[in-house]
């Protein structure tokens, strides 16, 4: 009878130690397993943000494409389908970190419970042993005293009771949290599949169309708008360099006449110098038109001093007539 309750404690000290260990267990590989989906999840979100950049930089430069058309069309397109796959990354994300990550991270709270489960049964264990000892101790004591044996052999036998009975629960404890971690692990494995198997659909759908239209550049045509802007530019450049030439020939054959027909000299110019002929006629011209103008006031001032003598003369022969009359 003592060997078999010593194998009965044997056996229960070994499944005990077996659930604690288990629990430990499962608690470093599901935090290892959250710590990994948490980075795969970062690393996702860093894809996200640069497939936003790349976005804005293929739309910016299709924006700033105004000679090849059919590629300016890809481009856009190019840039709508890489913003959608950073929305549906972006989606795929949230649900990593909701579905995956977070139920993952409920188990460090789990595994604390089925731990502190576990010291109730190495507490219970060790008031068993101490009844036990009691017990053997008042045997040598006094192995007459029978009142005092069967009082220890009741709290004893209490004892061991309360240690089946928590071993008891212990394994319906952990009959039910190593159920649940298969099915929650099954589950968050599965959502994890769907979540990427979703995601890379649409990725791949929208990838299709981006290369449909990559695929569809017209490059001939491209070309030719190309050629025909380049021709455009080159005839507006030598035109423009052919009115530049133009002009600068019109300028230098003002200069040389004007330094032909006009020399500069030193200080002020007077008629002794030599002019050209046209020059010299237009002043001749103007020097007889000078006299003309004065020698018409020199006659019509005359002419009045003329008027102005006859008046006073006629005054002074009527004056003396009216005198003779008075």
């Amino acid at each position: 009878m003592l060997n078999s309750k010593r194998n009965k404690n044997y056996d229960c000290e070994l499944q005990t130690k077996f659930i604690q260990n288990r629990i430990s267990k499962v608690e470093r590989q599901f935090a290892e397993l959250c710590n990994a989906f948490a980075e795969y999840s970062r690393k996702a979100a860093k894809i996200r943000n640069a497939g936003d950049t790349l976005s804005t930089v293929v739309n910016h430069y299709a924006e700033g494409e105004d000679v090849n058309k059919s590629l300016q069309e890809a481009l856009f397109s190019f840039s709508k389908c890489v913003l959608k796959i950073s929305d549906y990354c972006n989606l795929r994300v949230l649900n990593i970190d909701k579905n995956v990550t977070n139920e993952l991270s409920q188990y460090e709270l789990i595994c604390k419970h089925c731990k502190e489960d576990v010291k109730e049964i190495f507490a219970s264990r060790e008031k068993e042993v101490l009844r036990k000892k009691q017990l053997e101790r008042i045997k040598e004591k006094n192995p007459k005293n029978r009142q005092q044996i069967i009082q220890a052999e009741t709290e004893l036998a209490k004892a061991s009771s309360e240690v089946s009975h928590t071993v008891q629960k212990l394994e319906e404890q952990m009959v039910t949290f190593e159920q649940k971690k298969l099915y929650n692990l099954k589950s968050i494995l599965l959502n994890f599949i769907n979540f990427e198997i979703g995601y890379h659909a649409k990725a791949l759908e929208q990838l299709t169309i981006a290369y449909n239209d990559i695929n569809n550049i017209n490059e001939l045509k491209d070309m030719e708008e190309f050629k025909k802007f380049l021709q455009e530019s080159a005839s507006s450049i030598s035109s423009t360099r052919q009115t530049i030439f133009k002009t600068s020939q019109s300028l230098s054959a003002l200069n040389l006449f004007s330094k032909q027909n006009h020399p500069r000299n030193s200080g002020i110019p007077n008629f002794s110098q030599k002019y050209s002929p046209a020059f010299s006629k237009s002043v001749n011209d103007l020097e007889n038109v000078q006299k003309e103008n004065d020698e018409i006031s020199s006659s019509n001032s005359s002419s009045e001093s003329d008027i102005e003598n006859t008046t006073s003369e006629d005054s002074e022969e009527i004056n003396p007539q009216i005198t003779k009359e008075n």
